[in-house]
């Protein structure tokens, strides 16, 4: 949004709306830029083209780039096993490609015999599926052949490796000592457990193995505290731990967030996707990306439709736990007058038992009888629906305990 909006009705509230271009391109124009680890690791999986594309704009980045310690040692653990798992994707895919088109060509010459085709007319038939699914499979083997890194290769010699130290020598954060380093662990630890963001989601399912995102804004922090300049965070995590969304939309950076970095840095916070900043590369830095550099950086789309889903999906159970609930209110509060009542009826009894024993007036005594049988009928239908409600309200909380269970998986698939 822009400065005329400051005001004492928005100032403070920044990260409730979303940026406009114009603002996301001043950031990458002054900001300090810094890199999580998968957006460096995403040099990895891209083709040596957009690789290419990728590295020129960090070096049109470098005065301003700056990579925090923790980013620099999840990179060097995860460098080769990245690039490996990448390379291995891509081959279990073609794979299954190819068994797909195999299975595929199978059932359409199944199809032509079942239309009584046969010899040349199956031939013919078969040749533009043929031709086209002959295409499909070449454009695969073609892309993988292309593309020229291998987890052997690399370690013996990576040249992203040799470019990237050029470019980011003396751009790292400092090693934390040892009391430093668990001062930053403890400090982690507690704001993953009162869900403070960032790092909470990696925390509460991996535990200790899950402190890295916490760190990582902690010496981002420490360092924008010392520089005094906006940071741009360059980011692949799109968990609502680092993002603000709002029915469905990324809103930007959460508040929180926001927030922090101004009250103890003094400096305006930023975060965006790496396909996001090569696509305004080519207007805020004058550096041609290609749509398949942006395409490839680009967060995967079948992770995206998903992770809607499943946010359907929480919402949807949401709101049933809440008409569950409502259900299970009223219905303890019937059954709380049924027995209410069957406590009126049984004192009504036990009262007209005494009065009977005690009478000895043959007329007055049968009305009490009637009156007896009657506080005992009322008494047992009552009881009859204290006890069918007790039953349903039992079922009404086990729909309750699955409908928890199932917002808990959905929440821990959104977290991976």
């Amino acid at each position: 949004m822009s400065n005329y909006h400051r005001g004492s009705f928005t100032d403070g509230y920044e990260g409730y709306w979303r940026k406009s271009a114009a603002d996301v391109e001043h950031a990458i124009k002054s900001s300090t830029i810094v890199l999580d680890t998968n957006a460096l690791l995403s040099i990895y999986r891209m083709e040596s083209t957009a690789r290419g594309e990728y590295l020129t704009v960090l070096g049109a980045l470098a005065p301003r780039l700056w990579i925090p310690r923790q980013v620099v040692e999840e990179f060097h653990r995860n460098r080769i096993s990245s690039l490996d798992s990448h390379v291995n994707a891509l081959r279990e895919k073609s794979k299954a490609v190819g068994e797909a088109v195999n299975e595929l060509q199978k059932r359409l010459k199944d199809l032509a015999k079942l239309r009584s085709l046969a010899g040349r007319q199956i031939q013919e038939y078969m040749k533009p599926f043929d031709e086209s699914l002959a295409g499909i499979e070449a454009r695969i083997e073609s892309d993988l052949s292309e593309f020229d890194l291998n987890a052997g290769g690399l370690a013996a010699h990576d040249p992203i490796l040799d470019s990237l130290s050029r470019m980011l020598d003396g751009r790292v954060g400092g090693e934390f000592g040892k009391d430093e380093i668990e001062a930053a662990r403890g400090e982690a630890r507690r704001r993953g457990e009162s869900e403070q963001p960032p790092g909470y989601r990696d925390y509460k399912r991996k535990g200790d193995e899950g402190l890295g995102d916490c760190i990582l804004w902690l010496q981002m922090l420490d360092h924008a505290a010392e520089e005094k300049r906006a940071v741009l965070f360059i980011s692949t995590d799109t968990k609502d731990d680092w993002i603000r969304y709002q029915c469905g939309l990324v809103i930007g950076p959460r508040p929180e967030l926001i927030k922090e970095m101004r009250e103890k840095a003094g400096v305006e916070y930023h975060h965006i996707t790496l396909s996001e900043l090569l696509s305004r590369a080519g207007q805020a830095l004058e550096v041609a990306v290609s749509q398949n550099t942006i395409d490839q950086a680009a967060e995967d789309p079948k992770r995206r439709i998903r992770v809607r889903e499943l946010r359907g999906q929480r919402a949807a159970l949401g709101r049933e736990l809440a008409r569950i609930r409502a259900e299970i209110s009223n219905a303890k509060n019937v059954v709380d007058m049924e027995r209410l009542e069957m406590g009126h009826y049984a004192k009504e009894v036990e009262l007209l038992g005494s009065r009977i024993a005690g009478n000895q007036e043959e007329g007055n005594k049968e009305e009490l009888l009637m009156a007896l049988r009657e506080a005992e009928v009322r008494y047992s239908a009552h009881l009859s629906r204290s006890v069918f409600l007790s039953r349903d309200l039992q079922g009404m909380t086990e729909r309750e305990g699955d409908v928890i269970r199932r917002m808990r998986e959905v929440e821990a698939l959104l977290a991976d």
